[in-house]
């Protein structure tokens, strides 16, 4: 005969919840916002590099000029608009939440692999200065937030 026990969930398991989830990618984002911060990294390179390839495709429309105004200054609060998109994902904004993260990341995935080849090419080799690079391992938790987050 078994016990029914007083926990909801069995020795060694974590709980699979929507707002663990969420609790765990507002950590990881809080902790890469203040990686970014530290080390000076924003978005707005990124998000100039992608607003010269849509005006070149689309032209020069007064929409896509205001549009990418407002994206360029939420990217440029780089590692702060990481820390806000977390806060965003544990208040259940997940969508809005991601987008911050996105945008304060420099494109999330993008925006990493855009810091990482030149690196690879530079260097040859990942090396132990790679990987303790503050600027690296933000982008890197902020990524990891955006999909931890569901």
């Amino acid at each position: 005969m078994s016990e029914k026990s007083d926990y909801p969930m069995e020795k060694n398991k974590f709980p699979r919840t929507r707002s663990f989830r969420r609790q765990i990618a507002t950590l990881v984002a809080i902790v890469g916002g203040i990686m970014l911060l530290i080390s000076g990294t924003n978005g707005v390179s990124t998000m100039e590099t992608l607003q010269g390839i849509i005006t070149l495709v689309a032209g020069e429309h007064q929409l896509i000029i205001y549009t990418f105004i407002v994206l360029i200054i939420i990217a440029a609060l780089g590692g702060l608009s990481v820390i806000c998109g977390g806060i965003l994902i544990w208040r259940g904004r997940v969508t809005p939440g991601k987008i911050l993260i996105f945008l304060g990341a420099g494109g999330g995935l993008i925006g990493l692999l855009i810091n990482i080849i030149p690196w690879l090419v530079q260097e040859g080799a990942v090396t132990l200065d790679w990987v303790l690079d503050l600027e690296i391992l933000g982008l890197i938790l902020s990524v990891a937030a955006q999909k931890i987050a569901k």
